[in-house]
């Protein structure tokens, strides 16, 4: 299954976890804030990690195309609501 992962150097990662836990599913993360995990549109699966130097996002979707589409939507999103945040992260491919 195709995955990628990129991550935003922020130090306000655990607040974009929870905007983007309620912007995309309108639920909130964890008991801790730090994790979750959300449907985008067009059928991705995106994994939420706030992390001591960033946030980590992770891609997951049995088809190329929806992660290509994915990493869209979330530097979208970026550009959008985080002025000041790079929003074009390095993203690693994988196979999982």
């Amino acid at each position: 299954m195709p995955i990628a992962t990129g991550t935003f150097e922020t130090p306000l990662a655990m607040r974009y976890v929870q905007q983007m836990s309620r912007e995309f599913t309108d639920t909130e993360p964890d008991a801790g804030g730090g994790c979750s995990q959300v449907s985008l549109p067009g059928g991705g699966m995106a994994r939420l990690q706030a992390g001591e130097h960033g946030l980590t996002v992770t891609l997951i979707s049995d088809d190329p195309q929806v992660i290509a589409r994915s990493k869209r939507i979330i530097e979208g999103y970026f550009e959008h609501v985080a002025a000041g945040l790079p929003v074009a992260p390095v993203w690693i491919d994988s196979d999982a």
